[in-house]
């Protein structure tokens, strides 16, 4: 039987239904409900391990987080980290994972329909990146607040990395950061120029 936090009202009303125990109804939804906040405290606690353990293998790699995107907690839609080198020649795209003991970290997947059809990006992937890009909307505003910036990562001017990083709860010593390269698509681009970022007119 699987209890989460949009079931345990409903499993309590079937333990009164089933005993018309009001008592027992009541240290049911309460049980449940502890146990519903646990498990948020312990996702977050997750995820927090993990943010703190992709910042510090960015800095070991001397990549200097970018503030004011992503984070603990951040939600759907956005990345979790992004980070530069001191030169802007760099920019990590980070997905943190903190891990379970004893367990894997789990790459989960995000969707959209797009021109009549379902498409399923996994995290850890170019696709995937490229549909957070399109949706951030703190990346869309560092793009808006930085001239030209988005001219230099379409033509490589900035080299852009995808970063899988991990970390295990025996501390950020754990934590592993596998690189991949990618590009914006042309799409991505597209959607951002029509969201707002300026193009920067070359000079004469």
């Amino acid at each position: 039987l699987k209890i989460n936090q949009s079931s345990y009202k409903e499993f309590a009303a079937k333990i009164f239904k089933k005993t018309n125990d009001p008592h027992l109804a009541a240290q049911t939804l309460k049980d449940a409900e502890d146990l519903s906040k646990a498990r948020r405290a312990e996702t977050f606690a997750r995820e927090k391990l993990g943010t703190v353990g992709a910042e510090y293998a960015a800095n070991t790699r001397e990549r200097y987080v970018i503030q004011g995107i992503g984070g603990a907690g951040g939600g759907n839609n956005r990345f979790d980290i992004l980070a530069v080198d001191k030169d802007m020649k760099e920019m990590h795209f980070i997905e943190a994972k903190g891990v379970r003991e004893g367990g894997q970290p789990h790459w989960g997947t995000a969707s959209e329909v797009y021109k009549g059809e379902k498409i399923t990006y996994r995290q850890g992937t170019p696709e995937y990146l490229n549909h957070i890009a399109r949706r951030d909307p703190d990346f869309l505003e560092m793009l808006k607040n930085n001239e030209g910036l988005l001219e230099k990562m379409e033509k490589g001017e900035i080299t852009l990395k995808g970063v899988k990083s991990a970390t295990w709860p025996k501390g950020i010593e754990t934590t592993t950061y596998e690189e991949f390269t990618f590009e914006l698509e042309e799409r991505t681009i597209k959607e951002l120029r029509a969201k707002g970022v300026p193009v920067v007119e070359e000079s004469q």
